[in-house]
């Protein structure tokens, strides 16, 4: 069974591929580095994940799907992630 990812886990898997410190990244977004390291480690649950602003900026700065990152976090309704779940799924979407 493959392991859902959760939105710190990829989060930490970008900033990585970006060369990237919790400190750069922090300083770019606005947020701090502890902050950052709580969600990388899932130690914050999912009402402090960040605002659909910060995932924004998180995304742009780490070159990432921002619609990705908002499912992760949960930020959108039942409905769109049970489509795109689905979408995935089914091959009818494709993970960019």
């Amino acid at each position: 069974m493959d392991h859902e990812k959760t939105f710190g886990e990829r989060m930490k898997e970008l900033r990585i591929r970006e060369k990237l410190s919790l400190r750069d990244l922090a300083t770019r977004v606005g947020l701090s580095a502890g902050y950052l390291s709580q969600l990388e480690n899932n130690k914050l649950s999912i009402s402090g994940f960040p605002s659909e602003e910060n995932i924004s900026k998180i995304a742009s700065v780490l070159n990432a799907d921002e619609t990705e990152l908002a499912l992760l976090a949960g930020k959108l309704s039942n409905e769109i992630t049970n489509g795109i779940k689905d979408g995935l799924l089914s091959g009818n979407l494709k993970k960019v």
